[in-house]
């Protein structure tokens, strides 16, 4: 069975990064972080603490970013086959 845990995320949760990697990294699946920010401040952090991260477009709305960042998602277990995404959310 192929799991992907995804999550969209941005700067706002940026205060529990650290304890939301070591949660996710524990669960020994494939994660997959879509950073919807408006820079890559943010995803370069993300990319420091050795997460997978995709870059995704800002949007004003944060209703818009979580959407957009969640078909990403959607995409990308399409793509690579995966049986499940368990979104785990920060």
């Amino acid at each position: 069975m192929k799991v992907l845990i995804g999550c969209p995320t941005s700067f706002h949760k940026e205060y529990c990064l650290k304890e939301y990697s070591e949660a996710v990294k524990a669960l020994n699946y494939d994660v997959l972080l879509v950073d919807n920010s408006p820079n890559d401040d943010y995803f370069n952090k993300i990319k420091k603490l050795n997460l997978n991260v995709i870059k995704g477009p800002y949007f004003g709305g944060a209703l818009d970013r979580i959407i957009n960042s969640r078909n990403i998602l959607r995409e990308y277990v399409l793509e690579k086959n995966y049986d499940y995404l368990f979104s785990l959310e920060q």
